[in-house]
């Protein structure tokens, strides 16, 4: 086997040292490093700034699963079979198990084959996910646990419904919400990118047609918005976290020419974590005299210690499912996770929270994203929260750049914010549907800002023009009963309405199509109810309509800025 260039992970360790260093140095007196339109933030005073909460750090993956799944046992499957496993689950756990035989066998397995595996005091739910590395899946539905390839499971979908009306209440915009998932929940299994997915909102509901594993996904997804906090890892399972802590915590090693198997074991034994070489993977490589190791560090981070182990061999390691897996190289970057960050004491605005993403984008390992052709996405869920999905390693720099930030807006001179000048006038291209844009054409200038547009007479005044766009795909079927959706995507008309106008008025344009959109229902009328602010910490920021609806059309694509003709920028 030939020695491929070692995990990018070690590559980045100074990376990420030399990142914060960085920008904390940056960050010190302006916040240079991060955009101008971030430094308003320091206009804050520390206590000034809106709290943000450590806890929770992760949503289990328990959540909606039964007892017996989710309860705490210890098994230790040394030399065993499938069948002893699915045994065990059916007489010990009091499932119902159905093996998919047919469809296991196309993978090279059946239940006569070698099955190895353990836990100690952990849900059961953990060794049905490491059936992964044989690329076979779990799904379960009316009680009946059904065991089967994972192709197949990718095939099965379903529609669930999502009430919604809680994160609305808590200023979370409808569109917003439905790019959010699409973005950071299996991305490439949407309809928009080839996939099977597919997404609608209607009022406070949202429906999603998506795999079982997905749905897990979107659920835990939606109540890590409803209680943002520092950082939140969705899915993450409370014996990964106690690996990440263990993984910070100093050890000491001596290793002198140790075959690399005995070294895992006297690790595991040492630490009392479950580590293991992932057999399926590299375990024919890893004989019992192979790939002799010599090391001695003393009071490092385990972390460290296995990264200095690996160097140099055609290894990585990643933390899956309660075990630390040694693995084939890149493997660590294939494995993706979201996470909910609450960046409010960093973004009051738009521009704010633009500015932030693209300075997660530009130092977090840049070419992991997908602008630059990498896997990582980010998204503005609302202003002050981000969705990000990306590995357990760039998170990891995510979260030590936001804190580095805070570090340095909170040791720093408050200064007073520039701000946009709401005086200069700007073009912005409004996208929604072509009927609602053939009406505004002619009503916005009595709706919005009456006097100020060059059909009044004003000299210099405001400007609206018509033009039209590509049409959006609708797809309805396959949202029901349909499952397989055979009816042909219903095409809906689009337009754009190009409007010059003072920067202030463009505030009020976007509050008319959201209320347009959305209607009063929801508060904001003369009649008693308060309205619903725009952000919880900032009461009079104005929020951005977000992307597009997943294919639903609305006010797809958002509001796209262009500099003035004169000059002056959007």
């Amino acid at each position: 086997m030939p020695y491929p260039r070692f995990s990018l992970r070690r590559c980045r360790v100074l990376a990420c040292s030399v990142l914060i260093v960085a920008v904390s140095l940056s960050c010190r007196d302006s916040a240079q490093g991060l955009s101008a339109s971030t430094v308003a933030v320091t206009a804050l005073l520390p206590q000034q700034l809106p709290e943000i909460r450590d806890e929770p750090i992760r949503i289990d993956p328990s959540a909606g699963l039964p007892p017996s799944l989710t309860e705490n046992v210890s098994v230790d499957f040394g030399e065993a079979t499938l069948e002893d496993f699915v045994d065990w689950l059916e007489h010990e756990r009091g499932l119902t198990v159905l093996v998919d035989r047919d469809n296991i066998n196309l993978e090279g397995w059946d239940l006569d084959s070698r099955y190895s595996d353990r836990i100690t005091d952990q849900p059961t739910y953990l060794l049905l996910n490491r059936l992964k590395h044989r690329e076979l899946g779990w799904s379960i539905s009316d009680g009946i646990l059904t065991i089967t390839s994972r192709s197949i499971l990718d095939e099965q979908i379903s529609t669930r419904s999502y009430r919604v009306g809680d994160l609305r209440d808590m200023g979370y915009d409808l569109e917003a919400m439905v790019e959010t998932l699409t973005q950071v929940v299996a991305p490439d299994t949407w309809e928009e990118l080839g996939g099977s997915g597919r997404i609608v909102a209607l009022g406070d509901v949202i429906m999603v047609l998506q795999t079982d594993e997905n749905h897990r996904q979107i659920e835990m997804l939606l109540e890590a918005l409803r209680t943002p906090a520092r950082r939140i890892l969705v899915g993450e399972p409370a014996v990964n976290q106690a690996i990440h802590e263990a993984l910070a915590a100093n050890v000491d090693c001596d290793f002198r020419s140790l075959p690399l198997r005995k070294v895992v074991e006297r690790l595991r034994e040492t630490t009392g974590v479950d580590i293991r070489i992932n057999e399926l993977q590299v375990g024919d490589y890893v004989k019992d005299d192979a790939f002799p190791v010599s090391l001695n560090l003393r009071n490092r981070k385990l972390g460290v210690v296995l990264d200095s182990l690996l160097v140099g061999l055609p290894f990585d390691w990643l933390v899956d499912d309660g075990v630390i897996w040694i693995t084939e190289v890149g493997a660590s970057e294939g494995l993706l996770k979201v996470a909910v960050y609450d960046v409010a004491d960093l973004c009051r605005d738009q521009d704010e929270t633009n500015a932030l993403m693209q300075a997660i984008e530009g130092q977090a390992s840049p070419d992991s994203w997908e602008e630059l052709g990498g896997a990582g996405r980010i998204n503005q869920a609302r202003i002050g929260v981000l969705a990000i999905y990306q590995t357990q390693d760039i998170h990891d720099q995510v979260l030590g750049l936001l804190e580095a930030y805070r570090f340095a807006l909170r040791n720093s001179k408050p200064r007073a914010a520039a701000g946009p000048d709401l005086d200069v006038m700007a073009t912005v291209y409004y996208r929604t549907y072509a009927p609602i844009a053939e009406q505004l054409v002619e009503q916005l200038p009595t709706l919005v800002a009456t006097g100020t547009w060059e059909r009044d007479g004003v000299a210099e005044g405001g400007t609206v023009t018509l033009i039209p766009s590509l049409p959006e795909s609708q797809n309805v079927a396959g949202l029901g009963s349909d499952v397989a959706g055979t009816a042909a995507p219903r095409e809906l008309a689009q337009a754009v309405l190009i409007v010059r106008q003072k920067r202030a008025v463009h505030r009020e344009i976007r509050e008319l199509l959201r209320r347009i959109e959305s209607g009063d229902i929801r508060g904001g009328t003369d009649f008693g109810e308060p309205p619903i602010p725009s952000h919880p910490h900032y009461p009079g920021a104005i929020e951005g309509m977000g992307g597009g609806m997943g294919g639903m059309g609305g006010f797809g694509g958002g509001f796209l800025q262009l500099p003035s003709s004169n000059g002056d920028e959007g």
